[in-house]
């Protein structure tokens, strides 16, 4: 299972495949869909026509959670800016709008996705990917580092 704090994309795992946040109805985009992203640039990888390209059984890419008037995003309260950059469209058709949830997921036969990774906690030094938590706990073990953990 698999839920957004701020907003819809709640994925769920029914049959409890082992492993599996939960299942993308391929064909509709509900709840969600599985966009192939380049991390380099951070940035959803667009086909000619300028919608998103899903990702195919085996692909990971970025989780946006569908946002209609059924199940809206309702945004940052008094924060119009942050709600933008967390919204994007024109991902399955023109007009459409999604939730960006920043979790890279790996997409599965029959629609099952598994967690991967968050994009925001993850960034690039020589070539290797690096995690922000992981390098948080090595630098506060020091203990002159005492709030490694909140800054990172």
């Amino acid at each position: 299972t698999y839920i957004l704090a701020e907003g819809p994309g709640m994925l769920l795992n029914f049959k409890g495949f082992p492993g599996m946040a939960g299942r993308i109805a391929i064909s509709t985009g509900k709840p969600g869909v599985l966009v192939r992203y380049n991390p380099e640039k951070r940035e959803i990888i667009r086909a000619e026509d300028g919608l998103a390209v899903k990702c195919r059984s085996g692909e990971s890419g970025l989780y946006l959670a569908s946002s209609s008037k059924y199940d809206p995003f309702p945004g940052y309260k008094n924060d119009k800016t942050a709600t933008s950059l967390q919204m994007t469209g024109d991902i399955i058709k023109k007009g459409d709008n999604y939730l960006i949830s920043g979790d890279i997921f790996k997409m599965h036969k029959g629609g099952y996705v598994s967690f991967n990774e968050r994009i925001e906690d993850i960034f690039r030094w020589k070539g290797e990917e690096i995690f922000s938590g992981d390098l948080s706990v090595i630098i506060g073990n020091y203990g002159v580092f005492g709030d490694a953990k909140k800054s990172l």
